[in-house]
């Protein structure tokens, strides 16, 4: 699942939504301003940074949602975050970069190994000598050649037939119960909280993300706002 980041923190701004939603300042653009592409959150509505210019060249950024390719709203958050954006979500999260999500084994409110993972990757190397276990449980297998011919999960070895399909669930944190998973919060950061013990599955975006919406819900959103003809300076996601 392809990932990709805003490179720079958005600045601290205050506002009276909720830190849980994705707030947006009506930003007035000139002519002289650049518009740089990041992303399409739909046909009509894209991610992109607006360049301040100064007199002396240099420059602020802001980063909006771009609609109908004339109004621009400024993404803004409560919270010292960085902007980060997927095929499928815009989100914030505290890093820069990877995040924690899949497989996690939490003991005593630290993450170890997971179970069996030796005695996996003993039967992996049977077959496969070359091949990569990640510590979220995604597990890719190589040719001689160094190139992938496969991808497994920590989940094909826990069930002789698995058919969780973990990249449909919904955002949460999963408990393992025997055979299936059982969601037990909306929140991916619910581990963090130093009462669950065992193995979880945690969804992407994963763990120290923040106000995850999907792209899909961002658009309907948006739109249903500018279908009734009016624009204001201030809109909430929630």
């Amino acid at each position: 699942m392809n990932k990709f980041i805003i490179p720079l923190l958005l600045l601290l701004m205050s506002c009276n939504s909720s830190n849980d939603g994705i707030d947006l300042h009506y930003l007035s653009v000139s002519e002289k301003d650049s518009v740089i592409f990041f992303d399409s959150v739909s046909t009509n509505i894209h991610l992109v940074e607006i360049r301040k210019y100064s007199s002396l060249g240099d420059f602020q950024g802001k980063y909006c949602l771009r609609v109908n390719d004339s109004i621009f709203y400024e993404v803004v958050s409560k919270k010292n975050l960085y902007l980060r954006y997927s095929n499928d979500f815009i989100y914030f999260s505290k890093y820069p970069r990877e995040n924690e999500y899949g497989w996690v084994n939490v003991v005593n409110n630290n993450f170890f190994d997971l179970p069996k993972k030796d005695s996996i990757k003993n039967i992996i190397a049977k077959k496969y000598p070359v091949y990569r276990f990640e510590k979220n449980g995604r597990i890719f297998l190589y040719n001689s050649e160094g190139v992938i011919v496969k991808e497994q999960n920590y989940a094909d070895f826990l069930f002789k037939d698995n058919d969780l399909h973990l990249d449909t669930l919904s955002i949460g944190t999963y408990s393992l119960e025997k055979r299936d998973l059982k969601k037990v919060s909306n929140n991916v950061n619910e581990v963090l909280e130093g009462e669950l013990e065992g193995v979880y599955f945690v969804t992407f975006p994963g763990i120290s993300c923040y106000s995850i919406r999907r792209k899909g819900y961002i658009s309907d959103y948006l739109n249903e706002k500018i279908s009734v003809g009016h624009f204001s300076k201030n809109i909430s996601i929630p």
